[in-house]
């Protein structure tokens, strides 16, 4: 009685395994018999994550440009320039 119990719990749990993958997403096959078939569809990547990487990437990207197109010596003489405005506006405040 226990072997056949065994059994029937592997059937089951492969069942359940099966329904929660069809509940993530399916499609219908039909095969050449006539009987239509649920497969269950490939998972796909998280798409926040997705979104994140393409964040980071355009902001390398951009910062990249930013440092190629004028050059390195322009870009600090620009962050030079941008901190003796703030000391100035910190002696006016």
């Amino acid at each position: 009685m226990s072997d056949s119990y065994v059994k029937f719990q592997r059937r089951l749990d492969a069942l359940t395994r099966k329904h929660k993958a069809l509940a993530k997403g399916y499609t219908a096959v039909i095969g050449p018999d006539g009987l239509i078939e649920l497969k269950p569809t490939a998972a796909r990547e998280s798409s926040a994550l997705r979104f994140v990487f393409m964040a980071a990437l355009c902001f390398v990207g951009i910062k990249g440009l930013t440092l190629a197109l004028p050059g390195m010596l322009s870009y600090q003489e620009s962050g030079v320039m941008q901190s003796e405005v703030r000391g100035a506006e910190r002696a006016d405040g």
